[in-house]
């Protein structure tokens, strides 16, 4: 019993292992976080996959998530959602799938972002809210801020105290990788590595 899947790499060589959520729509959704997050695609990124979902649905109970080789799980999700094979946080190809069988498709992707980002540890969250990582408005605001700081001769220890009253709301002002980005794309506008198009 259970709504079990693999997820696995092209090369087949790592699989995450779930008992639960293994429906197309969820394991798309662990796999946007990811990219979002910008983990890296190797085996080190499987971990973190693994550890995005073991936060979101609790590994407790020894039956939510696995972590081994792709060949350690054949077979144990036939009949459910069989095997994901991905590349670069994207669904690239299915394996060991029944006749007849139907994908999942019944839940949100921005909200099972969001419900996915409130169970992982404050770094581990996303650097704004789901929504405006998706639409690259929090890329933009992130390259605008920079410029604007840039533009009116603000240095790092200077416009640091101002950040949290400019963020808009939806930006997670504690986050500390939304300073580091601020950080190196202002850094970016000093020496010439990109330049303003407002």
């Amino acid at each position: 019993m259970g709504n079990r899947a693999v997820i696995t790499d092209k090369n087949k060589k790592t699989a995450v292992y779930l008992h639960w959520n293994g429906g197309r729509d969820s394991v798309e959704a662990f796999l946007k976080f990811c990219e979002l997050k910008r983990y890296r695609t190797d085996d080190y990124g499987m971990a973190r996959l693994a550890m995005v979902i073991g936060n979101a649905i609790g590994a407790d109970d020894g039956l939510s998530v696995g972590v081994g080789s792709c060949k350690s799980y054949t077979g144990v999700a036939d009949g459910d959602n069989g095997v994901y094979i991905i590349d670069d946080w994207k669904i690239v190809g299915r394996d060991r799938l029944c006749e007849g069988f139907l994908e999942q498709s019944g839940y949100d992707l921005v909200k099972m972002l969001t419900w996915i980002d409130s169970m992982q540890g404050s770094e581990g969250r996303l650097p704004a809210d789901p929504q405006h990582m998706l639409d690259g408005s929090y890329e933009t605001w992130l390259d605008e801020f920079a410029a604007a700081e840039h533009a009116a001769g603000h240095e790092p220890p200077e416009f640091r105290v101002a950040w949290p009253g400019e963020y808009p709301e939806w930006v997670r002002a504690d986050h500390p990788s939304v300073r580091e980005a601020i950080h190196s794309l202002y850094w970016d506008y000093k020496f010439g590595r990109r330049v303003a198009t407002v």
